[in-house]
């Protein structure tokens, strides 16, 4: 298989829904009364309901993914970066998994997947906001900077 089609169509859709999935779960032990997970972009191939989970797959799957979550009473700040640290987190621990599968397997598939899973922890880790959309680093560093500074008033 070559690789350009292996990471699109495996590797990617699967890193970015197993990221997604971490926030949704970590989301729910925070008692969110909704969770949406979406793969992809385009028209719904798929979509299932479970308790207060909604998973959708889109057509194009390798387009990115997302995760939303709400309660009411909103959740902390520091739930909030508890919760986007849980991506990251899930991409690092699959590095480490490729990793060590590597020392058993060595297969240039593997280290493909541990690239990306690499790449998407680094880039998600990276603090940045585009129009109202926050990446999981911004919302953790927020998170910090408040707690930080909110004790010097």
């Amino acid at each position: 298989m070559d690789f350009f089609v292996l990471l699109l169509f495996v590797i990617a859709p699967l890193s970015l829904f197993l990221h997604e999935l971490a926030h949704g779960i970590v989301a729910y032990f925070f008692q969110s009364s909704y969770i949406y997970i979406q793969l992809g972009l385009g028209p719904s191939l798929w979509e299932r309901k479970q308790g207060v989970f909604t998973i959708t797959i889109n057509l194009f799957i390798f387009l990115g993914a997302l995760a939303a979550y709400e309660r009411d009473p909103e959740h902390t700040l520091s739930e909030r970066a508890i919760i986007s640290g849980a991506g990251p987190l899930i991409n690092a621990l699959l590095v480490l998994l490729g990793y060590l599968m590597f020392y058993v397997v060595e297969h240039p598939y593997l280290s493909l997947f541990i690239a990306f899973n690499l790449w998407l922890t680094t880039m998600n880790l990276i603090p940045f906001k585009f129009a109202k959309k926050k990446s999981d680093g911004y919302v953790i560093a927020e998170a910090l900077w408040k707690r930080i500074f909110s004790s010097y008033r």
